[in-house]
């Protein structure tokens, strides 16, 4: 049962005994061999008795007393009294021990005692067995019956059964015989244990001589159990059924530590000890409080030599105070509240929460409201000031809340305010009071220079917009107001002046990093001198101004903003609006990275003062404005005029006399625009001025090298750069081959024999202008003649192999001969003089298709691939991806032949600026035309074009390399399909016989045999205009065509002739030619060794024959091969090359 919340605290208190805290003197006796002199206990030793005294009170033997005494300080010196008195009276025999040693005790008996200060000794041992007789000494201070602190007086006592051992007090023994849950027997002041025992009794009815109490047998397995608490009060709880499994005649005592659920444990009340029984009332807890309770037993079990442990409760709250939490005024009337209002906290018992609900209006009336529903409040008088009270009370305790609350009046005062927009009154209407619930207005505007009127429907809104004249009109307006059954009438009379307009500009010049200037034009004010502008950005006003300046500076803007303002005017007599205008702007960014550049020049006109140019560069601000820059100091005491400008690349030039010492002079300069400033402070240093002082090279006839020295410059800060360029073209962005810090040779190679170059090299230091020297170089002839067939041996002196003529480095075949030496016989040189073969060109990608007699070719220009050192693509360009414009020209050559030009051009591309490819082929106007053949020079090489073939040229144009070790590859497809007629066979085969090698100057690619296309690449390129060495590399597969052939199973036998482009700064421009070679009367002849189609390759670069075929490459589309026969053949090919070369 829980006690009366309402019980005084004072009846509650008496339930609980507590004191302070104290430590006991302890006494366990030993036998001889469980310890030595000021050792410690053995540990599996266990005592045969342990005495606890609280020290310095007195305990009766008999006609003897004992007791003893600690020190203050540690370590403890303890101090055993044996009196010959009863009351501790007359001198004592006293013997001092220490604390936590074995001594031996005084009588000598063979026993060692172990004396501890600590607390005393639990009423059970856990586990022990046998068990031990328990028993408490009552102190000669201190009475047993009844509830009181002095219980904790008494000294506690544990003997074990059979053994005979050491008394408290004299010079014999005492020996446990027997004992139950309500006595025990031992036998006490006897010699050797010999003598007769005596019972004493649980609980306080004879105590004897030796005032003795409270005894019982320990138990060996002792039962304990956890406490319940029970929350009685706001403060205080009931705690039962609490045990520590011993016998509880024994007053026990400890103490009590809560633990919340959330933080650290907390002692009830620190430093003292309370009896501890099965029902126990604790008052003034924390409120709020949740978690549980853990019962320390204030002693030790020094049987075990171990801890008690502690027993805890259940979890369990303290009842919050009852709280009104939330009081909300719902509604308010002329005379109703209605409110809603919850609580928290509380018992649950006894009806739970109480509320009441006051008013006072003076009057006090009481409301019987329930919490968490409206509750109506009515008959109130009108308009009055009422206080509302909501109070809860539950368990004695109770909490309010007080809210004032203005009840409404009747509407009252009608007006309204006449606010003008641009074609527009708006009416805004104004009342005293508001009254109860929506007011309703009408509105009657009447014209009266034309006697119409206007009437507004039935509005609950505080305004009302009707549309104005644009003229100068007066008007008379009433008005009505509705609400709770009171009707106000009000009306006035209003002069109209009519519309204000605007019109706002701005000149795009005037827009800076933070303001902008705009021109107003206005018209129709009141007064013609004001008006006040407003400049909107969404919500929020940028600026106004209330003068009727025509041009408006808007100040304080954001930098590097994007506007959309929009401005109206207002004048401020009449207070009518005009239009809306808007202003769409961006302001400019903010002046930034302000650097000077420092420049040291000779003085051409006066050789003691050396001449320093400044230049100022920055980014930010208005291109269009000016930019305040104030002249430079540039020593102490010195200044000048300020300048404008609205270039942002200043240059001002000073003259300071020479010799001077560094850091005596600086600039300081500044540039500033639309009140944003930036400064620069930089000091003049001199350095010796830098010159190359020898250039020296030797060539070869691809190569050349150099070396150079130069002194002076600013040390440590000096690169050298090597550039060419065409001698005979003018310099745009020349190429440089080598630029390094402190370089000082470079060989340049990969150029074309017997050719004109110019170098430049240019010395650069900061603080400096560039130094530059320049040299023109020709390359050697090479030693290897570009019309000479090695194959025919090193010996061989036979140009052309004796079917034509060498001309320029180029062989002029005759006799039906194709190739770079004459070394293929045809039947027919370029198909009846071109005039049987057609070219048709692809409108959407670069492509065409050429055909003769039923064969076809298709040659398309597929990619741009930019790839690094490792031959790894970096970029690539798929141009059959890219849009396209073809163009096609026409034009008589030489009065004989037809020129025909297909031009394809694309642009802005990520990678590149544009990129023209032309095809270009000649045809004969007469089919009698003996002339076969037409000279063409490209990069200074000079070459002979069939009738009838074709070539193609590419500039690629802006390509921005990633590095500058990088190189492109340029891919050419060449699809030579299976005769729509079924002839050829479908698989790729190579001839070593037909393989060209060995050109300088050409790479030879022939595709096909009865019939073939004969490809003639220059193995040079104008990059830069520069003409330089390119080389070419070949691949080919086989794959089926599903979009240009009439059978999609149809294959196709494609070439990938690649060409390798060295990197350049700007333009490559290339030029390979092709030859469609057809013999007589092909589609009459279907023999497998006259048709069958082959494709032969062969690349030459730089006098060594390479060979690069690959199975499976990717390039225009992934094809498969037919693997086994493929490969063998070209395992075959690839020794018969290597062995050849």
């Amino acid at each position: 049962m829980g006690i009366d919340p309402y019980t005084p605290y004072c009846t509650i208190i008496l339930k609980i005994i507590s004191i302070l805290t104290a430590e006991y003197v302890n006494v366990a006796i030993y036998q001889q061999l469980d310890c030595s002199a000021s050792g410690q206990p053995k540990a599996a030793s266990v005592p045969q008795k342990v005495v606890s005294f609280l020290p310095d009170q007195c305990y009766q033997y008999d006609v003897k007393s004992v007791k003893v005494s600690v020190s203050a300080n540690k370590p403890y010196m303890i101090t055993y009294n044996i009196y010959s008195t009863s009351d501790c009276s007359l001198a004592p025999l006293a013997t001092n021990y220490n604390d936590g040693v074995c001594a031996a005790p005084y009588q000598g008996v063979g026993k060692w005692a172990y004396f501890k200060v600590g607390p005393p000794q639990s009423a059970s041992s856990k586990g022990s067995t046998p068990p031990f007789l328990y028993f408490e000494k009552i102190a000669t201070t201190s009475v047993c019956e009844g509830i009181s602190n002095k219980t904790y007086y008494n000294a506690r006592t544990m003997l074990s059964i059979g053994q005979c051992t050491y008394n408290d007090y004299s010079d014999f023994v005492v020996q446990g015989v027997s004992g139950d849950a309500t006595s025990i027997t031992f036998a006490n002041d006897v010699s050797i244990c010999t003598g007769a025992a005596t019972m004493y009794y649980g609980g306080c009815n004879i105590l004897g001589p030796h005032r003795i109490a409270n005894a019982f047998l320990t138990a060996t397995t002792p039962t304990t159990n956890e406490g319940y608490v029970e929350a009685v009060s706001y403060t205080a709880i009931n705690l039962t059924n609490l045990d520590f499994g011993y016998n509880l005649h024994s007053k026990s005592f400890g103490s009590i530590v809560l633990v919340p659920s959330v933080g650290s444990p907390v002692d009830y009340k620190p430093g003292y000890s309370f009896i501890i029984s099965k029902d126990m009332t604790f008052i003034n807890l924390p409120n709020p409080f949740q978690g549980l309770i853990r019962v320390y037993q204030d002693s030790f079990d020094y049987i075990k030599n171990t801890s008690i442990p502690f027993i805890k409760t259940n979890s369990f709250s303290m009842p919050l105070y009852p709280t009104i939490n939330q009081f909300d005024i719902v509604s308010v009337t002329t005379d109703t509240i209605q409110i809603n209002f919850t609580s928290i906290g509380g018992f649950n018992t006894d009806g739970g929460n109480v509320y009441q609900v006051t008013t006072q209006s003076p009057g006090s009336q009481t409301w019987e409201c329930l919490p968490a529903t409206v509750c109506t409040l009515d008959g109130l008088p009108i308009g009055a000031m009422v206080y509302v009270t909501v109070k809860v009370t539950n368990f004695g305790q109770s909490q309010a809340k007080i809210q004032q609350v203005q009840l409404k009046s009747i509407i009252s005062n009608l007006g309204f305010d006449l606010v003008p927009s641009y074609k527009a009154i708006n009416i805004s209407f104004t009342l005293g009071s508001i009254g109860e619930g929506p007011v309703t207005y009408t509105a009657d505007i009447t014209d009266l220079t034309t006697s119409t009127t206007r009437s507004s429907t039935t509005s609950t809104q505080s305004y009302i917009v009707f549309p104005a004249s644009s003229t100068p009109t007066n008007y008379t307006i009433k008005t009505s107001a509705t609400n709770s059954g009171t009707i106000l009438n009000y009306s006035r009379n209003f002069i109209w002046l009519g519309d204000i307009k605007l019109n706002t500009t701005f000149n795009p010049n005037t827009v800076a990093i933070k303001s902008l200037t705009v021109y107003n034009n206005v018209s129709n004010l009141a007064n013609s001198t004001s008006y006040v502008a407003y400049f909107y950005d969404g919500d929020v006003l940028v600026y106004n101004v209330t003068n009727k300046t025509a041009y408006l500076k808007i100040d304080n803007l954001r930098a590097d903003t994007n506007y959309n303002l929009s401005s109206f005017i207002v004048d401020p007599l009449t207070s009518r609006r005009s239009n809306i205008e808007y202003v769409v702007f961006k302001t400019y960014a903010n002046l930034s990275n302000f650097e000077v550049a420092v420049t040291q020049r000779k003085n051409e006109t006066d050789a003691t003062k050396i001449s320093y140019t400044f230049v100022m560069t920055w980014l930010g601000g208005s291109p269009l404005l000016s930019f305040a820059h104030p002249s430079m100091n540039y020593f102490p005491g010195t200044g000048g005029a300020l300048l404008n400008t609205n270039v942002s690349n200043i240059v001002i030039g000073v003259n300071i006399p020479f010799p001077f010492a560094d850091n005596l002079y600086y600039a300081a300069l500044t540039t500033a625009q639309d009140n944003i400033r930036l400064d620069k402070k930089v000091f003049i240093n001199y350095f010796p001025f830098p010159n190359i002082t020898s250039l020296d090279f030797t060539t070869g006839h691809d190569t050349v090298n150099f070396t150079w020295a130069g002194i002076n410059g600013v040390p440590g800060n000096i690169t050298y750069g090597l550039s060419i360029f065409n001698p005979l073209t003018p310099q745009v962005a020349p190429y440089t081959f080598c630029i390094a810090l402190n370089l000082g040779f470079c060989n340049v190679s990969g150029l074309i024999p017997s050719t004109d170059y110019s170098f430049t090299l240019t010395m650069k230091s900061d603080q400096f202008d560039p130094v530059t020297r320049s040299v023109s170089v020709q390359t050697i002839q090479s030693p290897i003649s570009p019309c000479m067939d090695l194959k025919l041996g090193a010996n061989n002196t036979i140009d052309c192999n004796g079917f034509g003529q060498c001309l320029n480095g180029t062989c002029l075949c005759v006799n039906n001969r194709v190739g770079i030496y004459c070394e293929t016989p045809t039947t027919d040189q370029g198909g009846n003089s071109g005039n049987g073969t057609n070219v048709d060109p692809n409108p959407s990608v670069p492509e065409i298709i050429i055909n003769n007699k039923n064969i076809f070719y298709e040659f398309v220009i597929s990619q741009i691939r930019e790839v690094d050192i490792e031959d790894n693509t970096v970029k690539m360009v798929d141009l059959t991806t890219l849009n396209w414009t073809l163009s096609n020209q026409t034009s008589i050559y030489n009065t004989s032949f037809i020129q025909s030009n297909w031009i394809y051009m694309t642009s802005n591309n990520s990678y590149f600026n544009s990129v023209n490819i032309t095809f270009l082929q000649f045809k004969s106007t007469s089919d009698s035309q003996s002339q076969s053949k037409i000279p063409l020079t490209f990069a200074g090489q000079l070459f002979y074009l069939d009738v009838g073939s074709m070539k193609y040229t590419i500039d690629i144009d802006g390509w921005e390399f990633d590095s500058r070790l990088n190189t492109l590859e340029l891919i050419t497809n060449i699809t030579q399909p299976q005769r729509n007629d079924g002839c050829g066979e479908l698989d790729i085969d190579f001839n070593n016989n037909n393989i060209v090698t060995n050109s300088t100057e050409f790479t030879s690619v022939y595709v096909g045999e009865d019939q073939a296309v004969v490809g003639k690449l220059i193995n040079r390129a104008l990059l830069d205009n520069v003409p330089r060495r390119i080389s070419y590399k070949v691949q080919p597969y086989q794959s089926t065509d599903n979009n240009n052939n009439q059978d999609s199973d149809t294959p196709k036998q494609i070439l990938s002739i690649i060409t390798l482009i060295p990197n350049f700064n700007y333009k490559a421009t290339l030029d390979p030619q092709f030859d469609l070679l057809i013999n007589s009367d092909p589609e009459d002849n279907c023999a497998s060794s006259s048709n069958s189609w082959k494709i032969i390759v062969g690349a030459v670069v730089g006098g060594i024959g390479l060979m690069a075929v690959g199975a499976g490459v990717t390039i225009h589309q992934r094809m498969q091969l037919k693997k086994k026969q493929y490969n063998l053949k070209l395992k075959k090919v690839s020794m018969e090359m290597n062995n050849g070369n």
